[in-house]
């Protein structure tokens, strides 16, 4: 896993810088034979004693399949914004890291209270469109973003930022919390601790993808040589680019989750087949 993972992300992270040699695509390429290698050593390994680092026949519940893809995507997705969006800040900007840090306020409460209101209110009702809502209201954030970059410039002020990271933020509080949820909803009791296990590793690489994808994202098309009067607009216009990935990104998660259950459910402790009179104390506890 480690190999392949560094097969994959050292190229994409050097590789405008070295020109892109043909050594990075033949070692991206090789990335994916090394993944398909430990495919087939976990299937032996589960043939063989039973206990495989990473569970399989997890993959055969479509769900999970669909949840864990999801999460992966939506790991890239904050890989990029969240670095690009700093560096759009601090060094496009100018802006200290005090006043960066605090522009962000906004967008951690709307996190916090969507996140609290799709769990305990929307998810019960509404089951999977809460999700898919969510990816299409972020998605609308990130296009208002865009919008008021464009507008706004290097002029642009830190409350004007407000509305599309209130946005934004809703979104994401709206996928975050219901999605563990939703990706373990049909998993089978007995493998509950492994399937876990790979939506918190998938997230992680996720990430790991995302920042390696800011060197072409971000980077792709801002100048090698700047003046500091270059710096700026370059640097917007680079925010503005990667802002435009992240919306296509969110779009395609939008897709993935018609996969997830349509009424996820919460994993309480007990039996699966416990009375219903016997499991409603548990899961109001």
């Amino acid at each position: 896993m480690t190999l392949g993972l560094l097969m994959l992300l050292y190229p994409l992270t050097r590789g405008r810088e070295l020109g892109w040699p043909l050594w990075g695509y033949v070692c991206m390429a090789g990335a994916l034979g090394v993944f398909a290698a430990l495919v087939a050593y976990e299937r032996r390994k589960a043939a063989r004693d039973g206990s495989p680092l990473i569970e399989l026949s997890l993959f055969r519940v479509k769900s999970f399949a669909a949840g864990i893809a999801v999460q992966t995507v939506f790991g890239v997705t904050l890989g990029i914004f969240f670095l690009v969006w700093t560096l759009y800040m601090q060094i496009g900007l100018g802006w200290s890291p005090l006043r960066a840090g605090l522009t962000g306020v906004p967008f951690s409460l709307a996190v916090s209270t969507a996140a609290g209101m799709s769990v305990q209110k929307l998810v019960p009702r509404f089951g999977r469109k809460v999700l898919r809502s969510g990816a299409l209201l972020m998605a609308a954030g990130v296009l208002l973003y865009i919008w008021e970059s464009h507008r706004y410039g290097l002029a642009i002020a830190s409350w004007q930022m407000a509305l599309p990271l209130v946005v934004m933020g809703a979104g994401m509080g709206l996928i975050v919390a219901p999605l563990t949820d939703a990706v373990l909803s049909e998993v089978p009791r007995e493998h509950a601790g492994s399937a876990s296990g790979l939506i918190n590793t998938v997230q992680q690489m996720g990430n790991a993808l995302g920042l390696g994808l800011v060197s072409v994202v971000f980077f792709g098309v801002i100048g090698d040589r700047l003046t500091p009067a270059q710096v700026g607009p370059a640097f917007v216009n680079g925010f503005q680019h990667a802002l435009w990935w992240v919306a296509g990104i969110l779009g395609a998660i939008f897709l993935l989750m018609s996969a997830l259950p349509k009424r996820p459910a919460q994993h309480v402790e007990g039996s699966a087949d416990a009375p219903a009179a016997e499991k409603e104390p548990e899961l109001v506890a």
